[in-house]
């Protein structure tokens, strides 16, 4: 026992004499995100079927703080981001042959937090991702009694390289994916179908250390 509390002890003076920053720095940039859905949906009566499908990509933009706590080539990172995101989605009415198209833009608090590893010029970067979402814009409420049941918040991930230049720029370049639903589901007419719109983006980002 004595043993195991020297060696941990050990290794926390090894762990703080090592740690060489904590830093802290405002950051912010832009994404090209998509709104991932696949999925078909039949009316109560079946008397119209609907195929929804991703479609284009929408550039969003986030901006926040980050810390930075640095030990030999190791780094956590973590940051609190507003983020505006989204995509646009294709609607195909089957029994009519009608296509039309669909935005959707989600507002939400991002909360990242990546580990990462120092290689020459380069830092290598992946984490967990929280998201809160504040209010979200959807030109779908107005087509056939369309309504949502989406979650507040949903769990993704984060994966990426960055980069220092001159002691006080950072730049970043990461793919965010999901890893939770946003919601139960779409409610049409009268019938709820399960209908999940994951977000997925690529993102840049320029930061700046105080």
């Amino acid at each position: 026992m004595k043993k195991i509390l020297l060696i941990t002890v050990g290794l926390s003076f090894a762990f703080l004499s090592s740690a060489q920053f904590l830093r802290f720095g405002l950051t912010g940039g832009v994404s090209s995100s998509s709104v991932q859905v696949s999925d078909i949906v039949t009316t109560d009566d079946n008397t119209a079927e609907y195929h929804i499908n991703t479609f284009n990509p929408a550039v969003g933009f986030h901006f926040g703080g980050f810390a930075r706590i640095t030990v030999s080539k190791f780094f956590l990172q973590p940051q609190v981001l507003f983020s505006s995101t989204g995509g646009e989605v294709k609607i195909r009415e089957v029994k009519f042959d009608t296509t039309f198209f669909r935005n959707q833009r989600f507002n939400r608090v991002d909360i990242p937090v990546l580990a990462g590893y120092k290689l020459g010029f380069l830092r290598l970067e992946a984490g967990p991702v929280a998201t809160f979402t504040l209010s979200r814009k959807n030109d779908l409420f107005d087509w056939a009694g369309y309504k949502e049941d989406f979650n507040a918040a949903s769990i993704g991930y984060q994966a990426g390289l960055g980069v220092d230049l001159l002691k006080k720029v950072t730049i970043d370049l990461k793919y965010e994916g999901s890893l939770s639903k946003l919601g139960k589901g779409v409610t049409i007419g009268e019938r709820t179908y399960p209908l999940d719109s994951r977000t997925n983006q690529w993102i840049v980002s320029l930061g700046l250390f105080l």
